[in-house]
């Protein structure tokens, strides 16, 4: 009896885990160039591109989307949710929602935005160009390097200054 009770406990929760992924794992995920075919209408899916404007700042909250490979494609977009920190133009943001082809629009429940140091990361490693509104490192002294630069270049300075010099025996 006392393995039998760890035992169904452990399993309920394996049970309630896997039930929660495939819950989960059924909404769809898209480019806006996929979701604009028809055959998403009125389903709950996740849709993937760039801000491209922002028409309302409070909620509900309007901006439209675009495609990361088309930038002509672009869906209009409402959610009833407050702004997140990271939502700027030409940033990737993802949206969970319905989107209704009758009115052209997307009602969006979440909006899932990158953070910009990912922007940084992708580009240090050639995954892809930072978006136009990021700093871009231009060398030595130019006050527009990321964090991890700034410090880069403060530890090189500071190194230098507290080497000691030579000193001469005449």
């Amino acid at each position: 009896m006392k393995v039998v009770i760890p035992f169904l406990l452990i399993l309920s929760g394996l049970i309630g885990l896997i039930a929660m992924g495939v819950m989960q794992g059924g909404i769809p995920e898209l480019q806006v160039s996929e979701l604009t075919s028809g055959e998403f209408d009125g389903r709950v899916v996740k849709v993937h591109g760039f801000l491209k404007t922002i028409e309302s700042n409070t909620r509900p909250l309007r901006f439209t989307v675009r495609d990361k490979l088309d930038p002509e494609i672009v869906i209009a977009v409402t959610c009833d949710k407050t702004k997140p920190d990271t939502f700027q133009e030409e940033y990737d943001v993802a949206v969970e929602g319905v989107w209704n082809a009758e009115t052209a629009s997307f009602e969006a429940e979440h909006i899932y935005t990158k953070c910009p140091s990912k922007y940084e990361a992708e580009a240090k490693e050639g995954l892809g160009a930072p978006p136009a509104r990021l700093p871009q490192y231009r060398g030595s002294g130019s006050g527009g390097g990321t964090d991890d630069e700034a410090r880069d270049e403060a530890s090189q300075v500071t190194t230098q200054k507290a080497a000691p010099e030579p000193v001469s025996s005449d």
